[in-house]
């Protein structure tokens, strides 16, 4: 959903079209999407006319996904220049694996498969296939009995095509409506008679058979109609993908956030886990090669990855040798704490470590490596 909103009154600007050219059909004469318009990425939905200065400032679409205009409503108040707008967009989405639906007694839960309708289990008698199936194991521990007693009542109640009274005033009220008189003092053997009469299971219960192999189940299903509502949160709005991107500055590790194309946090509990499986190269892929990997140059004669510098080396004049390009002077780095560059090491680490030392550095602390070219010295 999109909602925008012009200024006040007290700013010259109105939402006006200014050049037809440049937007084609898209807007109207007000700078307005149509109903029901198809718009794309980064496509322009909103003109706002400035009178001043004679501009326009164009609105385009965020975001990755395409939208519909569902709605445009204008503020009639101001009948002079046309400075409030509400627009509504709308995008369509078929439910998919992991999309949330919920009953309305709590009973969430996500979309865990998606089956075609010929390989649902169907009724012998009736040729009814459930639109849904949940996990019995989801109402000893959640309690949710009134899921149960809606589906029950809503079943009886659809077959007489009369109204169920499911209130705990239902025993000290007249009855009308179309509803009927209470013949046990018990709800659910109402619901249950209910059900006798028009010939199916006191307690709600079907026998069914496999959409696949068409024999039949071995077990009795509760099975009856439950009101269901789809939720906000959806897989399409919350999936995360990165492979390489924007790192951080200070860190150079990637950076967080889904909608800057950022990466998803490992932490100490993923460290952890990894550790206790043993997996170390998987361990040192997430946490070095493809998070902050790094070559400092390290003194090996006073153990400092921050005391080395680089010489820039002497222009000298070169020339070609037999058609091929001149060759490049050697990278040459030194210790500024030795002042030699004999014992200087390339070692891969994360920068991270790097940047620590830094800030140790900062609090009057040294830190030093010891470099050894023998396995776990």
């Amino acid at each position: 959903m999109g909602r925008k909103s012009g200024k006040s009154s007290q700013t010259p600007r109105m939402f006006r079209r200014s050049n037809i050219n440049k937007f084609g059909c898209t807007l109207d004469a007000d700078g307005l999407p149509h109903v029901g318009q198809f718009i794309r990425p980064d496509e322009p939905y909103c003109s706002i006319y400035n009178t001043e200065r004679s501009s326009v400032q164009t609105l385009r679409k965020k975001g990755t996904e395409p939208v519909y205009v569902d709605y445009v409503a204008v503020d009639v108040k101001n009948k002079k220049d046309l400075q409030k707008v509400n627009i509504r967009f709308r995008q369509p989405r078929n439910p998919i694996i992991g999309d949330k639906f919920s009953s309305r007694h709590g009973q969430k839960g996500v979309c865990s498969q998606l089956w075609p309708d010929i390989d649902m289990p169907f009724c012998g008698t009736t040729g009814m296939r459930p639109d849904l199936i949940i996990n019995p194991h989801a109402f000893p521990s959640r309690m949710t009995i009134a899921m149960l007693l809606e589906s029950v009542a809503a079943k009886g109640g659809s077959l007489h095509g009369e109204f169920v009274d499911a209130t705990p005033f239902r025993g000290s009220v007249n009855k009308n409506d179309g509803e009927s008189e209470s013949k046990s003092g018990s709800l659910v053997d109402d619901l249950g008679l209910m059900l006798r009469k028009k010939g199916f299971n006191y307690h709600g219960l079907e026998v069914l058979y496999s959409g696949v192999y068409g024999t039949e189940l071995t077990c009795e299903i509760f099975i009856g109609p439950v009101y269901y509502q789809r939720l906000r949160h959806m897989v399409s709005d919350k999936y995360q993908v990165r492979s390489t991107g924007t790192t951080d500055q200070l860190t150079k590790q990637p950076i967080k956030g889904r909608k800057r194309g950022g990466g998803v946090r490992f932490g100490e509990m993923e460290r952890d886990s990894l550790l206790a499986h043993g997996a170390a190269y998987l361990l040192h892929d997430r946490l070095h090669t493809c998070s902050d990997y790094h070559i400092a140059d390290v003194c090996s004669l006073c153990g400092s990855l921050l005391t080395t510098v680089f010489i820039q080396p002497q222009k000298r004049p070169v020339r070609a040798i037999g058609g091929l390009p001149p060759g490049r002077a050697p990278k040459k780095i030194m210790c500024d704490a030795c002042q030699t560059s004999k014992g200087m090491e390339a070692v891969a680490m994360p920068y991270v470590f790097r940047y620590l030392a830094a800030e140790l550095a900062a609090m009057n602390i040294k830190l030093t490596l010891k470099l050894s070219n023998q396995a776990g010295a």
